[in-house]
C-alpha cells in the first residue's frame, strides 16, 4: 500500500504522468509495472515514461521532459506554450546534448546551450525567450510578430535580443534577431504602417509598446500625453473591447489623452494626419 501510495503522490505531482524509474524507486517491481501496462491501467507515452488517464497540454509536456532526461529543456515552438504565447502544440520539441532519434511527437534537437539560455517557466524546463526565438528564426520562419509580442508582454527586450544575436554571430538565426532588435517593437504590420504614416507626416516617432502601469500603450508621446492605441481583427471579440476599454480608463485616470486608430482610418490619412495633429495639440 505504501508503494501505492507513493506512485499516486508522483502521478499527481506530474500532472499524471511518471517515468519508469520513478516507479521502481518509489517500490514497484518490473513485474507489476508491466502487468499494469498489459492490463491498460497504465498507459504507454514515450519510452518509459506512462500516463494515468488523459493528459493536459502541460502533462504532456512534462512527459516529454522526463522523456528527455533530467538535463532536456522545451524548445523551439514547444518552449512558446510556457511562456503563454502559444496554447498547444502537436509536436513537442525537446533540447538535448546529444543526437536522439525522433519518437512519435517527440522531436529531439542536440542543443549547445549557455547556462544563460535556460530557465525554468511554469515549473518546466525551457530555453530562454531569447534562445527560443532564435532557435525558430535558425529555422527560416518569421519571427517578428513573436518578437514583437514577447516583447510588449515584457518577457523580453531589444537589448537581450541584441546580446543573444552577438553571441551567436554568424549563426543562423543571429540576422533575423538583429533585425528584431532594431525594428521599433510594433505587434503588427499594420502598426508598422502606422508608423511610417507618421514619419511621412513629419510628427516626431512615439515610444512604442511603452510600459504604463500593467498595460502597454502601442504609441506613447510623453511630450503630448497622448496616448494612441491602434485597433487590429484581434480587438473585435467581446473580451478584447472589455479590455480595451479597461486600458483606456487607465491610461485617462494618469491623465492621459487617448485616441484609437483602427485600420480603416489609414485609408483616409489626409484625415487621420490633421486628427492626430489635433489630439497632440500640434494643431489647434
Amino acid at each position: 500500500m505504501c508503494g501505492q501510495r507513493d506512485t499516486q503522490r508522483i502521478f499527481d505531482r506530474q500532472e499524471g504522468v511518471a517515468e519508469r524509474g520513478q516507479l521502481l524507486a518509489a517500490g514497484l517491481s518490473e513485474r507489476v509495472i508491466d502487468h499494469r501496462l498489459e492490463s491498460g491501467r497504465y498507459r504507454h507515452v514515450h519510452r518509459n515514461v506512462y500516463a494515468l488517464g488523459p493528459l493536459s497540454m502541460r502533462g504532456r509536456l512534462i512527459g516529454a521532459l522526463l522523456a528527455g532526461g533530467e538535463h532536456s529543456h522545451l524548445c523551439h515552438a514547444s518552449a512558446l506554450v510556457p511562456y503563454r504565447m502559444l496554447i498547444s502544440t502537436a509536436t513537442i520539441d525537446i533540447a538535448v546534448a546529444t543526437n536522439r532519434r525522433d519518437e512519435g511527437s517527440l522531436r529531439f534537437h542536440r542543443l549547445a546551450l549557455a547556462a544563460g539560455e535556460i530557465t525554468r517557466r511554469d515549473g518546466l524546463r525551457v530555453t530562454t525567450i531569447e534562445r527560443t526565438l532564435f532557435d525558430i528564426a535558425a529555422t527560416g520562419a518569421d519571427i517578428r510578430r513573436m518578437a514583437h509580442e514577447a516583447i510588449a508582454k515584457r518577457l523580453t527586450s531589444q537589448v537581450r535580443l541584441r546580446a543573444l544575436a552577438e553571441r551567436h554571430r554568424g549563426e543562423r538565426g543571429a540576422p533575423a534577431i538583429r533585425l528584431v532588435a532594431g525594428e521599433p517593437h510594433t505587434r503588427g504590420r499594420h502598426e508598422r504602417r502606422f508608423l511610417r504614416f507618421l514619419a511621412d507626416c513629419g510628427l516626431p516617432p512615439p515610444e512604442s509598446n511603452h510600459p504604463i502601469g500593467p498595460y502597454a500603450a502601442d504609441f506613447f508621446w510623453r511630450q503630448y500625453d497622448l496616448v494612441i492605441e491602434f485597433d487590429e481583427e484581434g480587438h473585435k471579440t467581446e473580451l478584447a473591447f472589455e479590455q480595451d476599454r479597461a486600458r483606456d480608463r487607465h491610461f485617462v485616470g494618469l491623465g492621459l489623452r487617448v485616441m484609437r486608430v483602427t485600420e480603416l482610418a489609414l485609408r483616409d490619412e489626409s484625415v487621420l494626419r490633421e486628427e492626430v495633429r489635433r489630439a497632440a495639440r500640434i494643431v489647434r
